[in-house]
C-alpha cells in the first residue's frame, strides 16, 4: 500500500501518523526519536481507492518502512545496561562506567519458549472508515459465546417417579428486545448498574471525528438518562457522543 501515512487506533479514535525521522535530529534530541508507534487494537494504510488494515490481539507495537507494517512481536534483553547504543550514541542505557553500575545478565528476561501470536489482515477496496474498522475490530477480538449439550437429566426427572411436579410452559418471548441501536453506533460496554437494581448501563463509543447525535426515542420505548462516570445524571440531556468519545446511558429493565 504505497502512502506516506498511517493511522492507528487509540481509546475511542484513531491518529495519523507520518513515519520517518528527522535527518537533523542531533540538533534537538538527545536520543533518536524512532518511529516506533504504539497502537490499540489496528493499524491502517490507506490511499485515495483502498485500504489494508491489520487487527491484533496483545501486539501493541508497529512502524511502517514505506509501504510495508512491521509489528513488534516479542521484544526481549538478556542483559541489562548496554553501553553506546544506536539510538543512543555516546551514552549507555544505565550508566556502566561508574562502580556499582555494573552490566547485569537477564537471562530469564529472554522469555526463550515457543509464543504464540494472533492478527489478521483486512483488505478493502474503498479508503480508510473509522466506523466500520471499529466494527471490524470488535468483531475479531469478540469472545465466541458457546454452551455444552447435555443429554436429558433423568436424576432430576425419573421416568418412574409418578409424583412429581408438572413442569409448566410460561409462554415466555424467545427474544426481549429492551433497545434497538443502529449499526453505526458501537457499544463498548453493557453491564447492571451499580446504584439501581432494575436498570442497566451502557455505553456509547463514537471513533469518528465528527460529533454524533443520539435519538433516545428511535432506540428504545424506556426513558433512557445520559450519566457520568460514576452513575450521575448530567444537567444537559442532549444525547451527543462527542468526536473519538463515549457516553453513558442508563436504560430501566
Amino acid at each position: 500500500m504505497k502512502t506516506t501515512t498511517n493511522i492507528a487506533s487509540l481509546p475511542f479514535g484513531y491518529l495519523e501518523r507520518t513515519p520517518g525521522v528527522p535527518a537533523n535530529w542531533q540538533e534537538t534530541y538527545s536520543e533518536m526519536p524512532i518511529d516506533i508507534e504504539p497502537l490499540e487494537q489496528s493499524v491502517t494504510l490507506s490511499n485515495s481507492t483502498r485500504s489494508c488494515t491489520i487487527f491484533t490481539r496483545g501486539i501493541k507495537e508497529y512502524q511502517q518502512h514505506g509501504d510495508q507494517l512491521a509489528l513488534t512481536l516479542l521484544a526481549t534483553t538478556g542483559q541489562l545496561g548496554k553501553p553506546d547504543l544506536a539510538y543512543r550514541p555516546g551514552r549507555a542505557s544505565g550508566d556502566t562506567t561508574k562502580k556499582g553500575h555494573i552490566l547485569i545478565q537477564t537471562e530469564g528476561a529472554q522469555l526463550v519458549g515457543t509464543h504464540t501470536f494472533s492478527l489478521a489482515i483486512h483488505l478493502s477496496s474503498t479508503t480508510f472508515d473509522a466506523t466500520r474498522t471499529a466494527q471490524k475490530s470488535r468483531e475479531f477480538n469478540a469472545t465466541t459465546v458457546s454452551y455444552q449439550r447435555q443429554a436429558y437429566n433423568y436424576f432430576l426427572h425419573r421416568l418412574d417417579n409418578k409424583i412429581q411436579k408438572t413442569e409448566q410452559q410460561r409462554g415466555l418471548p424467545r427474544t426481549l428486545e429492551l433497545i434497538d441501536i443502529p449499526k453505526e453506533y458501537l457499544v463498548s460496554a453493557c453491564y447492571p448498574s451499580y446504584y439501581e437494581a432494575d436498570k442497566y448501563i451502557i455505553r456509547l463509543e463514537n471513533p469518528t471525528s465528527t460529533p454524533q447525535k443520539l435519538e433516545p426515542t428511535q432506540i428504545t420505548k424506556a426513558k433512557v438518562e445520559l450519566l457520568n462516570a460514576i452513575e450521575e445524571p448530567l444537567p444537559n440531556q442532549d444525547f451527543i457522543i462527542p468526536a473519538m468519545d463515549a457516553i453513558t446511558l442508563r436504560l430501566p429493565i
